[in-house]
């Protein structure tokens, strides 16, 4: 409200819980602000933008994430199974579309599918296709109509704005927006820092915040009822929301932590002295007990969440996945650090909630230490690179 915003765009499906509170806030505090909720997702924007992008578009197809296959990196470009099939034969993959890729072979195939013009004709030819649809909704939703607005979202590393701020200039240029957010580790190339806005961390602050947070836990319990936007369509003159599925694999859990919102919600609406609070370092603390330290009765109940940590809901598995010893030694340091520099090869089974499945192996300490100081580098590394830049 204080930088002259009349409109927040909480995005699906991280935002589902924000847009509820929000809305009930801002009415019991008569803020003059419209709170909308908006169904995306980074697949169903990064689909239409690939176009935009030429070439550069494989850096967004070519990322590292858990259990990544060449068939999961076709999945991101938007290739239909047929199309998959016959990039996997010219690329050599078509034995291996599903055995699980190192990071520094996901990166070896940038270069690969940039000189692939049959590859890049059917990114484009999809991207080309789903543009208008999606400029449509856009448009729809008041996006183009000039009031000044911003977004919010869990948040991580921006790319979901720079992708929604690439379709926007690609009708007006003028238009600019914030994000705000829970979390962000890092932030796009190029992108103005004073356009993004972070809560509990920054990209150039809080280390140990991010060692012992869990992006994938705080998505698996703070998402919305619905499935995964993939695209969009018009039907009676009134553009909508295509869904992977129509329900979230979690929907039970999801409709009684919304219920507990709103008893939550309700006392702090009756007591207004309680809306002036944010405690970073209360949420802190009760995060952390949960995400870094959990006992085995936490990682088993959050732990068989479901989901899935790449752009599309695909193969999603729980979220505290069951590692033998042998997964969960390949997790120690000095092994992942050897493999991502391309020095081992070993096939790394990841789990989107490492301190869960380590409790719920056989727990042991040093396991437990390993997890702990491979995060402590990688956030480390990223603020060194931060603070050059």
């Amino acid at each position: 409200m204080n930088n002259g915003h009349k409109r927040i765009y909480f995005l699906a499906r991280d935002g589902y819980y924000p847009y509820i509170a929000a809305t009930q806030l801002c009415q019991a505090m008569e803020y003059d602000i419209e709170c909308k909720y908006l169904s995306l997702s980074r697949y169903s924007l990064r689909i239409p933008e690939f176009h935009l992008m030429k070439e550069q578009c494989v850096d967004r197809i070519c990322l590292g994430g858990i259990d990544v296959t060449f068939e999961k990196v076709m999945k991101r470009a938007g290739l239909t199974d047929a199309e998959c099939l016959s990039i996997a034969k010219e690329c050599g993959y078509k034995d291996s579309m599903h055995d699980i890729l190192s990071y520094s072979t996901i990166m070896e195939l940038k270069p690969v599918l940039r000189s692939n013009k049959h590859f890049l004709k059917m990114v484009y030819s999809h991207s080309e296709h789903a543009y208008s649809d999606t400029i449509s909704y856009l448009r729809q939703e008041g996006l183009f109509d000039g009031l000044s607005f911003a977004i919010a979202d869990s948040g991580w590393i921006g790319s979901i704005q720079q992708s929604l701020k690439n379709l926007i200039h690609s009708v007006n240029p003028s238009i600019n927006f914030e994000g705000y957010y829970f979390g962000l580790y890092d932030l796009p190339d190029k992108a103005s820092a004073s356009n993004y806005h972070a809560f509990y961390f920054g990209p150039g602050n809080h280390i140990l915040r991010k060692m012992r947070f869990c992006n994938c836990l705080y998505e698996a319990v703070l998402s919305a009822p619905e499935g995964m936007t993939v695209s969009y369509e018009c039907t009676d003159n009134t553009y909508r929301p295509v869904l992977a599925d129509r329900f979230n694999v979690n929907h039970d859990l999801i409709k009684y932590n919304q219920q507990a919102l709103q008893m939550f919600l309700d006392v702090v609406i009756s007591k207004k002295e309680f809306l002036s609070y944010t405690c970073p370092s209360l949420s802190g603390r009760l995060l952390e007990c949960l995400m870094a330290s959990p006992d085995i009765t936490e990682a088993a109940y959050w732990g068989n969440l479901i989901f899935s940590d790449d752009v599309i809901d695909y193969r999603s598995q729980r979220v505290a996945r069951p590692l033998t010893d042998e997964d969960i030694r390949n997790q120690r340091i000095f092994n992942k650090i050897l493999n991502m520099l391309g020095l081992k090869h070993d096939t790394i089974h990841e789990s989107a909630w490492i301190e869960g499945s380590i409790v719920l192996g056989h727990n042991r300490r040093t396991d437990m230490l390993h997890a702990h100081m491979y995060k402590f580098l990688v956030y480390l590394k990223k603020y060194i690179k931060w603070v050059i830049k």
